[in-house]
This record gives structure tokens, C-alpha cells and sequence, in this order.
């Protein structure tokens, strides 16, 4: 119940300031990972316009975008990956 109800709904947002002497100017770093979904749809475009709306100055994708059977259709994970790029 909680992988296939609670957790599809559940976009969580965390905010950390890290200061490095590196760094001249703030660095706006945005991540997004772990979408593991089966249908790029509303909710995955909702979880980029909230990251796209913090103005980041460099967005990070860590993985875990798309959950697939591997036996699964070849051209259905195909359509799945031209809609998270058209994102």
C-alpha cells in the first residue's frame, strides 16, 4: 500500500545551505531523483515545475527516473523516456 499509494503522492522538498570558501557566489543546486515511475504524467511534470519554480542555477537528475519491467515492451519504455525528456 505505502509503494503503490502513499509514496507516488508524496512529493517531498528539502532545503539546505552549505557555505564554501570555493564558491564566490551563491549556487542554487536543485535534485531530482527518484520518480520510479511506470507513467511520466501529471504528477512527475508537478515534481519538475516544483523544481523549476526554486530557480536553481544547476539541476541535478540523480536517477531512478522510470520503473520498468525489463522483459516489458520495449517501445512502451521508449514513450516513458520521450515524455521525461520532453519534461
Amino acid at each position: 500500500y505505502d509503494a503503490f499509494v502513499i509514496e507516488p503522492n508524496m512529493l517531498e522538498l528539502n532545503r539546505f545551505r552549505m557555505r564554501s570558501a570555493k564558491l564566490k557566489k551563491k549556487l542554487r543546486v536543485g535534485i531530482l531523483s527518484d520518480l520510479q515511475t511506470d507513467n511520466m504524467g501529471a504528477r512527475e511534470e508537478a515534481a519538475f515545475k516544483r523544481l523549476l519554480d526554486e530557480k536553481p542555477d544547476l539541476i541535478l537528475l540523480a536517477g531512478d527516473y522510470i520503473q520498468d519491467n525489463p522483459s516489458g515492451n520495449i517501445e512502451s519504455r521508449n514513450e516513458q523516456i520521450a515524455k521525461l525528456n520532453a519534461m
